[in-house]
């Protein structure tokens, strides 16, 4: 096994100083490695302490109650259950992407595909969609800390899996049990950082790993459609090198070329299925991306202090170790002057390591490698367009844990020359278990995202799907065309609408959507209202609701309101006050749209900031929902 994983340390060829060979010195050795555990235990061991158990505790916690995936995990799930039919997805999810006119997806498939065995495993259920994200990260952290254990041993393994510990338990636990894309490709960007510096140090089994992890982080989310390249150019660059080097080497040369060659076409296999839906599509979704970026519907960031400002925010320590959660949208304003310090104290680092690379060039190479990658990812930041939301950013934190270890890894030979190593290893190992069992705790209270909204859906999807399968409401029970809609919202987020739609479509029930929502459902998930036998209406708020209770031939199957009495009488204060302010501060249309419309009424960047710090536990608190099963030409 740890031939396979290639973690054990190769044995020593050199000559010593006393001039013994290194042969005798090895037989010498065997009694003490005998005894010392090997790379796979190793490995095993540190990605049990820092992710399998904290991960697992949270997957205990996330089994009851039942969860219903809403939103974008929703959207995720849809995808993941057409593989294997007629309609196997061969992008990824929709984003912020508009090019000829039409909305474009993530580049590629990959994390569906990857993701979806455990999901089958677990009955295609939406706990499964925990699985497999749970397995995928941990599958990743115990790829980095075997890099790490290859290239040195096990004390770079517990650096390494200390970094990693501190990632996680900084950016908290909702990160590597959702299946949102932003949030899956952290880990596998750590993973793809190191095998890259593996190939620059010429261990060409790492090469594969490289273009995987590449390939997983660029097709899954597009911020890293430029960092993945310009990263991997260095890889490219290592195996000219190499080639030139070795010209006179035939075996060696056999050896890259076959190393290379299979790569290549492993690149080519998991680029397959957007390649095919380029084929087929006038424009394909690569197209799509293209006219985006070459025709912006709004302004990039540039080059400047909007695009330096978050890079530095990201490197401080203070923000991945506070309250801050990636949940939010808007980017962590951190303390940027901590940002810039660690900044210059990974160049100063560098520097050092530069200096002393004839003596630590595997060390000067990872230096290299996060150079690169801050440099390639303040330009990416640069041609973000429109908002600069929080998960645009999460790469960054990812690369924290390379530039940490490299950075401790040159103050640590500074150290090896005057001191014993102990003290060092006794603090990576306390650092690494605490924030370990601070990630389980996380584990232990984990709650899912939108928790609320998933809540109101636990409360209006039973009632609903035995509705239909009765057959006493209108569609022709399990037989009928059902209509989906979800517009009549007067939260005016339509998280509901599209949790339902992924939870009868997981029932079997034939349900579409309206074409308007094609994107998020996919296209041949859609129809028109003509040709349905009943309209499912996931209507939400107390105006929308009376109004469908007057529609004629409406049946009501489930009714939810997710506020206690208390905070029912307390949404109304709330909301008279807020309407009164609104009044004051000369803004009477906002007060007619804060029942039409309430969440973007509430969180419009032109509301006051006192108005909008008032008004936002309105949207918190929610508003009831119902359902409405109806004919197709009522409401």
């Amino acid at each position: 096994m740890s031939h396979v994983l290639g973690t054990d340390p190769p044995p020593a060829t050199a000559v010593s100083d006393a001039g013994a060979p290194a042969e005798q010195e090895e037989q010498a050795a065997q009694p003490e490695r005998r005894r010392s555990l090997p790379g796979w235990a190793v490995v095993g061991g540190l990605t049990l302490v820092v992710a399998a158990v904290p991960l697992a505790v949270a997957l205990v916690a996330l089994a009851s109650p039942r969860w219903y995936p809403v939103m974008d995990l929703a959207e995720t799930e849809l995808r993941m259950r057409d593989i294997g039919t007629g309609h196997t997805p061969l992008v990824g999810m929709p984003g912020r992407i508009i090019g000829y006119g039409q909305q474009g997806n993530h580049p590629g498939p990959l994390s569906f595909y990857t993701l979806w065995p455990m999901y089958f495993v677990a009955g295609r259920s939406a706990f499964g969609l925990h699985l497999a994200t749970i397995v995928s990260n941990v599958g990743a952290v115990a790829v980095a800390l075997a890099i790490a254990y290859r290239r040195k041993g096990p004390l770079l393994a517990l650096g390494m899996a200390c970094a990693l510990a501190v990632l996680l338990r900084g950016a908290g636990v909702t990160l590597f049990i959702e299946v949102w894309n932003p949030y899956l490709t952290i880990l596998w960007w750590v993973v793809f950082l190191l095998a890259v510096w593996s190939v620059l140090c010429a261990d060409l089994a790492l090469l594969p790993v490289a273009v995987f992890a590449g390939a997983y982080c660029m097709q899954t989310h597009l911020s890293y459609a430029g960092m993945v390249p310009a990263v991997g150019l260095l890889a490219l660059a290592a195996l000219v090198l190499l080639a030139v080097q070795r010209r006179r080497d035939r075996a060696a040369l056999v050896r890259l070329g076959a190393w290379s060659a299979g790569s290549a076409a492993l690149g080519l296999l998991l680029w397959a299925p957007p390649l095919v839906e380029e084929l087929r599509h006038r424009p394909g979704n690569f197209a799509i991306i293209r006219d985006s970026f070459s025709h912006p519907a709004d302004r990039s960031v540039g080059l400047g202090w909007d695009a330096l400002h978050p890079l530095l925010s990201y490197l401080d320590p203070v923000g991945l170790l506070s309250d801050f959660r990636a949940t939010d949208l808007e980017p962590y304003r951190g303390i940027w002057p901590l940002g810039l310090a660690v900044l210059v104290g990974w160049a100063a680092t560098a520097v050092i390591a530069w200096r002393r690379r004839a003596d630590e060039p595997e060390l000067a190479r990872l230096h290299l490698v996060v150079a690169v990658t801050l440099a390639a990812g303040l330009i990416s930041i640069s041609r973000i367009q429109g908002p600069v939301r929080h998960y645009l950013l999460l790469w960054e934190w990812a690369t924290a844990v390379p530039l940490a270890v490299a950075t401790g890894w040159t103050v640590a030979l500074l150290r090896r020359e005057r001191r014993s190593a102990a003290p060092a290893v006794a603090a990576l190992a306390a650092v690494m278990l605490v924030a370990a069992a601070q990630f389980g705790w996380q584990g232990a209270q984990v709650e899912v995202q939108a928790a609320r909204e998933t809540g109101v859906l636990a409360r209006l999807a039973p009632p609903t799907i035995a509705a239909l399968r009765s057959g006493d409401v209108p569609g022709g029970g399990e037989d009928g065309r059902y209509l989906v809609r979800w517009g009549d919202d007067q939260e005016g987020f339509g998280v509901a609408g599209l949790g339902l739609f992924n939870e009868l479509d997981r029932q079997g029930f034939t349900v579409r959507a309206v074409k308007f929502f094609g994107f998020a459902v996919v296209p041949y998930r859609t129809m028109d209202v003509d040709d349905a036998t009943a309209t499912v209406n996931i209507v939400v708020g107390p105006d929308m609701i009376e109004r469908w209770r007057d529609t004629p031939g409406a049946v009501e199957v489930a009714y939810a309101d997710p506020r206690s009495d208390e905070e029912r009488e307390r949404y109304d204060r709330l909301h008279d006050q807020v309407v009164e302010a609104m009044l004051d501060a000369g803004l009477p249309d906002r007060v007619a749209s804060l029942d039409r419309n309430l969440y973007f009424t509430v969180y419009d960047p032109g509301l006051p900031p006192d108005i909008a710090e008032m008004a936002r536990p309105l949207f918190d608190m929610g508003l009831p929902a119902a359902v409405f099963v109806a004919p197709p030409e009522a409401g």
